[in-house]
């Protein structure tokens, strides 16, 4: 089957984060913000952190004019003694007049059919899951997607969004939200997880913070799952979290979590795990305007931060294994910052987290506007 996949706020992570769990989907990486999935495993929305909407394709490579035949054959197959509801939502293309010109003219086409319709309309053209859902056009009818490259359009029909009001029922209800130290938000954290979730065996976060990674990977069906961090503070915020995703979902997860400094994990954990997932002390908070020379003296602090972390992850990380690490990098108007890591004197290298024809480098960057500190995450691997 073929899926038209849109994809979150940084584009080449979602697509790494469908790389990780559907390894075998073909992959045509089509504009920015839209990729055509080719495969014979059912994709699951729900599997996923970094897709807000996933279409079924309906033509890849239409004619412009032949989109609304295209939409307007979908809609007759909805039962004419129902009033039925549709959605557009156009991608790589901003022209209003056009969009509205295709939404009046397949209303009164269907009108015509002896179909009682209501075009939902948006201000903004690619209608967003929030509003798919607050209209409920995939229970009342369809939301279309067109997708426009190269003067032809890939027309898709919705089938499910992401479910925005789960994510924050998790990010705003859980007991211990640590507001000062910052926390990674539940999509983010599960689409991390996912990149290397190959087993779904064990999984180690060992710098566990209030326990984000931990909770993700219980609900997406890990069986074994251990947390550690250094702060007594962090133990107590991650167990409480645990126990209220345990209390709150359908868990069969084992979750243990201790105190261990990211030195000493050998010592602490006495044993090898196959799967790391984890956000080390990303630095200061950075406010207002960073310096070149602030940069710098950053740089050198986390440089030897993470001198030090990576023999301890390596060390508990079994061979062949994979480690999916968040490396900060510091943003100025001039340039960026990076750590420098030393992979190869720990046994460990650096992935490809995409086929080099989508994605030629070898971590990905991640940061929104107006931040100063980014992430660079890298998948590694256990040599």
């Amino acid at each position: 089957m073929k899926y038209l996949a849109i994809l979150g706020q940084n584009p080449y992570l979602s697509l790494a984060e469908i790389n990780g769990v559907y390894p075998k989907a073909a992959i045509f990486h089509l504009i920015k913000e839209a990729a055509i999935l080719e495969s014979s495993e059912k994709i699951d929305i729900g599997e996923l952190g970094g897709i807000p909407k996933l279409a079924e394709v309906l033509e890849e490579n239409a004619e412009p004019r032949n989109i609304k035949t295209i939409i307007i054959e979908e809609l007759s197959r909805l039962d004419s003694n129902q009033k039925i509801f549709f959605g557009l939502s156009f991608y790589n293309n901003e022209n209003r007049g056009l969009y509205n010109n295709l939404g009046k003219e397949i209303k009164r086409a269907m009108q015509e059919k002896g179909y009682k319709v209501r075009w939902a309309v948006s201000r903004e053209l690619a209608l967003s899951s929030v509003y798919i859902k607050t209209n409920k056009l995939l229970t009342r009818g369809f939301d279309f997607d067109v997708v426009f490259k190269d003067g032809r359009a890939c027309v898709a029909k919705t089938i499910d969004v992401q479910d925005f009001s789960a994510y924050e029922f998790r990010d705003m209800r859980r007991p211990a939200r640590d507001l000062y130290s910052g926390m990674t938000p539940t999509k983010l954290a599960k689409l991390l997880v996912n990149l290397r979730r190959e087993k779904m065996e064990d999984i180690l976060d060992p710098f566990c913070g209030s326990g984000t990674f931990l909770m993700e990977a219980a609900l997406l069906g890990f069986k074994k799952i251990y947390g550690s961090d250094a702060s007594d503070k962090a133990i107590a915020d991650s167990k409480e979290n645990s126990e209220w995703v345990e209390k709150n979902f359908e868990i069969k997860s084992k979750i243990e979590i201790k105190k261990c400094r990211a030195e000493n994990l050998a010592e602490c954990w006495n044993k090898k795990f196959s799967y790391i997932v984890t956000e080390p002390y990303l630095g200061p908070a950075v406010r207002g305007n960073l310096s070149d020379e602030r940069a710098k003296e950053l740089q050198k602090e986390l440089n030897a931060n993470y001198k030090k972390y990576l023999p301890g992850l390596s060390s508990v990380l079994a061979d062949g294994g994979y480690m999916v690490l968040i490396v900060p990098f510091l943003i100025t108007n001039n340039r960026d910052y990076h750590l420098v890591l030393k992979l190869k004197e720990n046994g460990l290298v650096a992935v490809p987290p995409l086929p080099k024809n989508i994605y030629p480098e070898i971590s990905i960057k991640y940061s929104r506007p107006e931040q100063k500190v980014g992430r660079e995450i890298y998948i590694l691997q256990k040599i």
